[in-house]
């Protein structure tokens, strides 16, 4: 354990086998407090999405197009890998694609996402309940029904289909 003081130089060394290949020397009043990237991500994607809720739908209203848009204001791509696990948990800014999901509440109501596919954006999430951003759940044409909205959904009414999760990360 380092304990570091302010004002005090540190020097860090690099070495391999006790040669050393690189040093840098911080003082500790020019560090700066740093975000974790994929949070920051994350936020700028909800936020896009988010202050978009009950206008007319991103680009051509369908659902891809505000899942375009929203990663290139946030600066952000598709990660090339799919992500589920209660390890690392849903967080805000990840992506949820659905395959001709079918969902069913206790009270027997039944809805689809995706016929045959679907994105949103998941706005916050607490277990399996997520609330989501998407748009183009009103059918085709899209461009003219279209609207960004917000669904409060809970994962483990699922019926039929399915869906996976992917986490956005920096261009």
């Amino acid at each position: 354990t380092v304990t570091i003081g302010p004002g005090k130089k540190y020097r860090f060394v690099l070495t391999d086998f006790g040669k050393e290949l690189d040093s840098v020397t911080v003082r500790l009043d020019t560090l700066k407090p740093v975000t974790p990237v994929a949070e920051d991500v994350g936020a700028k994607i909800v936020a896009f999405a988010a202050a978009r809720v009950n206008q007319k739908g991103v680009g051509d209203g369908e659902c891809t197009r505000l899942i375009e848009q929203a990663l290139a204001e946030a600066g952000a791509r598709r990660s090339k890998s799919v992500l589920w696990s209660k390890e690392n948990g849903l967080k805000p800014g990840d992506i949820m694609l659905f395959k001709n999901a079918v969902f069913e509440s206790r009270t027997g109501a039944k809805w689809n996402l995706g016929r045959p596919d679907h994105q949103a954006i998941v706005e916050k999430a607490s277990g399996l309940k997520v609330t989501l951003l998407h748009q183009n759940v009103d059918g085709d044409p899209a461009m003219e029904k279209s609207r960004v909205r917000r669904l409060e959904q809970d994962l483990a009414w699922i019926k039929s289909g399915g869906f996976i999760f992917y986490r956005p990360v920096p261009k």
